[in-house]
């Protein structure tokens, strides 16, 4: 089974290194979404008024396709970030190659939730444990 608490280190640098570039203290922390739920955010100031959440997808597929269903996760999860009652909602991405590519995809479609893209490159380390948790969730997937 794929270790995805592994991608809970790469989480906590990527929130680290956009708070110091942001100027402010994240933590991971569950807030209110709408009126009843709550959800696990990656990055989340004292006062709730900055929230982040960090995507750890790659870009196009083996078959040079773009991936849909990563574009899809994501827009999701700016869905969630939407419902929120922060006034600052950051999706970091740490793979440039997604990045741009959901860049291409959502604009014009962010700024209304005042969404904002960061992308922040991992060093090889943390870029090491993503692909790991990669491979070994596409391999479980392709058993089924």
């Amino acid at each position: 089974m794929a270790n995805t608490s592994e991608l809970k280190k790469v989480s906590k640098y990527t929130t680290d290194m956009a708070a110091k570039i942001l100027g402010i203290t994240l933590i991971r922390k569950s807030i209110l979404i709408g009126s009843t739920k709550y959800k696990i955010f990656d990055g989340v100031s004292p006062d709730n008024k900055v929230v982040a959440k960090v995507i750890n997808h790659s870009g196009f597929t083996s078959g040079k396709n773009k991936p849909s269903a990563k574009i899809r996760n994501t827009f999701a999860e700016c869905y969630f970030l939407s419902l929120t009652g922060a006034e600052c909602k950051y999706l970091i991405i740490t793979d440039p190659e997604f990045y741009q590519i959901f860049k291409n995809e959502s604009i014009g479609l962010l700024e209304s939730n005042n969404i904002k893209l960061l992308l922040i490159e991992l060093p090889e380390e943390y870029r090491s444990i993503v692909s790991l948790v990669t491979v070994q969730a596409s391999e479980e997937m392709s058993k089924k």
